[in-house]
């Protein structure tokens, strides 16, 4: 997966498939709930975009 396409993905252009949101989970070491959005942890977020820009 590449870096547009994860940016894209935290920017809500578009939801990422099965496959990649896994992929996305283990990457990031985060719970697939939290990143579908449940349970959402602002401060998580705001790291999580640092570490990509």
């Amino acid at each position: 997966m590449g870096r547009n396409s994860i940016c894209d993905y935290l920017k809500g252009k578009y939801e990422a498939k099965q496959d990649k949101l896994h992929s996305l989970v283990k990457a990031l070491n985060v719970d697939e709930g939290w990143l579908m959005g449940y349970n959402i942890n602002q401060e998580k977020i705001a790291i999580l975009k640092c570490q990509l820009i």
